[in-house]
């Protein structure tokens, strides 16, 4: 430090000498560092001087606010830390000293701060998480809590620090809370799997701005058919209004878009063309009858129309979740290149690039972690949590909450699962029945209604009104927004649960099932079981740790849940596993081995045992009295004597009975195949509240009891678990394969999750929507039936007709609408 530095000066605020290095107080001033005696000192200073008042102003210590209370906190959830790598700012960690002694200016206004609003927020850190749907409920705040009467003025909104700590979403625990039968181990909680919703903030469609023209053709319409009960006699005028509704049409069908699926409008259209047709040439020609033909063609230009729009109405809903997607998985995205990464849009990644995401940041494309381990919301609109690491499949809309993932993208653009869409390209079964061939029969319902009409020598007026008029009946923009719009409500409630059905076939054929069977291990028990008994047996009495050390180098060389077991309590009680040689494995059995020495050893089943020669008597008791527990049984022989047994016992999966009850509510009947014997079967089967088991099927003959059942009549689906379940997923109508996402196989739903009650919810989701879809098209066809078959035998008035197609597209509309929406 220069001897400058070190010279006494002169205090601003009393005048007395003061040593830089031991002043009581200083001070930045007017861009300069000023030394004062103490606080009074610099407090007169500034009093007296209006320059370093407002240099004060400007450098003065922030004010300190309140925390910020949430409204809509989850409840239960306390406040956690602050996201991954975002430090502590200068502000949070300020510490209010005193209260200041120069004069206070004004307060500003209290402020009110929405945290997840942008426009509100313009200084926020870049490391802060985004918006995220699943959190929107979570960003009404309250304002500003004033702190004392002379508390410094609140900072702009732009500067305000925000101290509640960012919060994961959370579930509600108790909704899937289930009771577990004593005999065995009750379920861990999990997060909740209930019924999904779409994302919150349903999206117009912009036509709906832009009603005028549709609006216009209904009154014309509507005018016409009007001002005939008002009792104008003149049809002219009346075909005129008529002609000017059908001619606002034209722009109409040019500008709007299409409802998801729907044909060319000119086609559902053409009916209600043609009997404006017929009726403005009759009206012209002064027919008689010209009158009730020119009212029907109104209420026809009108019926269209509000079809029309109660459809894009529908729509609407649909869209909503649609757009919030598209609003989730858009925006940029990092690509790692070597060392270094660079930002670029989500359009310009391409298969095999690798994508870094971190706290806070959307995962835009399916692919495998490749390095990094991150707490996750594991898809989009997703409620609950996950844990990725190196290895694993990820989708699109993946949310890190905490940690850093690597991932290399397999799937980009509309080959994300998230994106794929099949509602409104359906082409086989009933919907694609319905979707296909509603439009085709308009000429057909046409001609025959005219033939009637013809055959009962009636007018051309008659035969051509009655003929078109019969068309209006079938709303076809109602029947196919029937089956598209639930079509694909179904398929965002399914996405929103981590579902994902193949294609519309699979779809359908989920909702037609009426059989699912359940393969045991790992799909309703966890698939770690655990040694719960040693009992050595026979005339030769072995140690207990002599027929554990043989279970152990028998079945644990087989890689099997039953042989990791046996080797973890081996390693528990410090017991070594045999060493065996010329070991012969029986797929779903046992093993044959032999000891160093040559002795045989025989491990395995009871039906294994008695195969090889080997009596079981002595074990009869004891093994009845452990199924009846649950327990599986391994026995040990050796030298063709039985030598001991040992137990092993697997838990319940999280949500296996609340998976049955589910499959039950959607009248699905579940069959519990298991390659156990009756006794532990029916053990596990009265747990879960299944009638139906297959006790002792091995997996290789699985595939013939799969098939044994669909010959019965039933659609049957199959919950298994990819690679070990194959042979019966591959023989199933609808392979459903937990956490099958990212797996190789061409199953008919993906999973993103292991957990049963996601492949339970798919069979229900599936079915509910084969109901609604039928209920839709019974309202939806029913009044056209009814108009078809009047007009054919001339029982109702041709102005009916179109009537009959507007409560056709609302009713079958509302019947498939979702409860939800």
């Amino acid at each position: 430090m220069s001897q400058a530095a070190q010279d006494p000066v002169q205090c601003l605020g009393c005048g007395r000498p003061t040593d830089p290095l031991r002043a009581g107080h200083v001070a930045i001033l007017d861009g300069r560092f000023r030394y004062f005696c103490d606080a009074s000192c610099k407090a007169a200073y500034v009093e007296s001087s209006p320059s370093a008042e407002r240099s004060f102003d400007l450098t003065a210590e922030p004010p300190r606010v309140a925390s910020l209370t949430r409204s809509a906190r989850p409840p239960g959830v306390a406040p956690s830390a602050r996201p991954p790598g975002v430090a502590p700012s200068p502000r949070d960690q300020a510490v209010e000293s005193g209260p200041r002694t120069r004069p206070r200016t004004p307060a500003a206004p209290e402020v009110s701060i929405d945290v997840d609003d942008p426009a509100d927020d313009g200084a926020r850190r870049d490391t802060d998480p985004p918006s995220h749907p699943t959190l929107r409920s979570w960003a009404s705040t309250p304002p500003l809590e004033e702190l004392a009467p002379s508390a410094p003025p609140p900072a702009p909104a732009s500067q305000s620090a925000v101290d509640e700590p960012y919060l994961a979403p959370s579930v509600d625990y108790a909704r899937w809370a289930e009771e577990e039968p004593a005999s065995l181990p009750a379920p861990h909680t999990q997060r909740s799997l209930d019924e999904p919703s779409p994302a919150s903030g349903q999206v117009t469609r912009a036509p709906f701005a832009r009603l005028w023209l549709p609006l216009a053709a209904v009154v014309a319409g509507a005018g016409a058919f009007a001002l005939a009960l008002a009792g104008v006699p003149e049809p002219r005028l009346r075909a005129g209004l008529v002609l000017l509704g059908a001619a606002l049409l034209v722009p109409w069908f040019v500008r709007k878009p299409r409802v998801l699926g729907e044909p060319s409008p000119w086609i559902a259209g053409a009916p209600t063309l043609g009997l404006v047709a017929v009726a403005v040439v009759a009206a012209a020609l002064r027919v008689d009858q010209a009158g009730g033909v020119v009212s029907a063609a109104g209420l026809a230009v009108a019926a269209l129309v509000l079809s029309q729009l109660a459809a894009l109405r529908a729509e609407a809903e649909v869209l909503g979740y649609t757009e919030e997607l598209t609003a989730h998985l858009g925006g940029g995205a990092r690509r790692v290149v070597g060392s270094t990464t660079a930002t670029l849009p989500s359009s310009d990644l391409r298969l095999g690039d690798r994508v870094a995401v971190a706290a806070g940041e959307v995962l835009r494309v399916d692919g495998v972690v490749v390095r990094g381990r991150a707490t996750v919301i594991p898809w989009a609109f997703a409620g609950t949590e996950a844990t990725k690491a190196a290895g694993d499949a990820v989708l699109a809309g993946l949310t890190v909450l905490e940690g850093e993932l690597v991932v290399e993208a397999s799937a980009v653009g509309r080959e994300r699962l998230a994106t794929r869409r099949f509602a409104g390209r359906e082409t086989a079964g009933l919907f694609g029945l319905v979707r296909v061939w509603t439009p085709r029969a308009l000429p057909i319902v046409c001609a025959l209604v005219g033939a009637a009409e013809f055959a009962s020598n009636a007018p051309w007026l008659g035969v051509l009104s009655a003929a078109f008029a019969a068309g209006t009946s079938l709303s076809v923009v109602g029947v196919v927004a029937t089956l598209t719009l639930a079509t694909a409500a179904t398929q965002q409630d399914a996405l929103t649960a981590g579902i994902a059905f193949r294609d519309a076939r699979a779809l359908e054929l989920a909702g037609m099932s009426d059989v699912a069977v359940l393969c045991s291990r790992g799909t309703v028990l966890m698939g770690e079981p655990e040694v719960i008994a040693i009992d050595p047996l026979g005339a030769r009495v072995y140690d207990r740790k002599r027929i554990l050390a043989l279970a152990a180098g028998a079945e644990g060389s087989r890689g099997t849940p039953a042989g990791k077991a046996l080797l973890g309590a081996a390693a528990g009680e410090g017991v070594v596993a045999e060493s065996l040689r010329s070991v012969l494995t029986h797929e779903g059995l046992g093993v044959t081995a032999l000891l160093a020495n040559g002795e045989p050893l025989i491990v395995g089943s009871r039906a294994h045992l008695l195969k090889e020669r080997v009596s079981v008597a002595a074990s009869e008791e004891r093994v009845r009295e452990l199924e009846a527990q649950g327990a599986s049984v391994v026995l040990v022989a050796l030298s063709g004597k039985l030598a001991g047994l040992v137990a092993l016992q697997d838990a319940l999966r999280p949500g296996a009975r609340a998976a049955i009850q589910r499959l039950l509510e959607a009248r699905v009947e579940p069959v519990l195949v298991s390659g156990e014997t009756r006794e532990a079967c029916d053990t596990l089967a009265r747990a879960l509240d299944i009638d139906h088991v297959r006790p002792e099927v091995l997996p290789q003959d699985r595939a013939a009891e799969v098939r044994a059942l669909a010959e019965g009549g039933h659609v049957v689906a199959v919950v298994g678990r990819a690679v070990a379940d194959d042979a019966a997923l591959a023989a199933a109508d609808v392979s459903i394969a937990l956490g099958s996402i990212g797996l190789p196989g061409d199953f008919a739903v993906l999973l993103a999750t292991d957990d049963v009650r996601a492949a339970a919810l798919a069979l229900s989701l599936a079915r509910s929507l084969r109901e609604r879809v039928r209920r839709g098209l019974v309202f939806g066809v029913a009044p056209t039936v009814v108009a078809v078959l009047g007009l054919a035998f001339g029982v109702i008035p041709t102005p009916l007709a179109p009537l009959a197609g507007l409560a056709a597209a609302v009713l079958g509309l509302l019947a498939v609408r979702r409860l939800s929406a």
